[in-house]
């Protein structure tokens, strides 16, 4: 399992398309963890702002989460 997260929008100085992915291996997810904050609002410019530097950077939720697990190559069951 991989989950994909990508952002797309528009460069205020060129105009042109920024496009940003990153990929994430089912060994790379973690629970109980949160992506930082990589929005801001500028009120003077009344403009959104992401920093594309944080895509892979997390930090620990401060939540409460179920322990999970995936399962093995020998857990999976084929039916017909």
């Amino acid at each position: 399992m991989t989950i994909t997260v990508a952002f797309c929008g528009v460069d205020k100085l060129t105009g042109g398309e920024v496009i940003a992915t990153k990929a994430y291996p089912s060994k790379r997810i973690l629970t109980g963890w949160k992506f930082q904050d990589q929005f801001s609002f500028d009120k003077e410019n009344n403009v959104y702002n992401i920093d594309f530097n944080k895509t892979s950077k997390y930090e620990p939720a401060n939540v409460s989460v179920p322990f999970m697990t995936f399962p093995t190559t020998t857990e999976v069951r084929t039916f017909t």
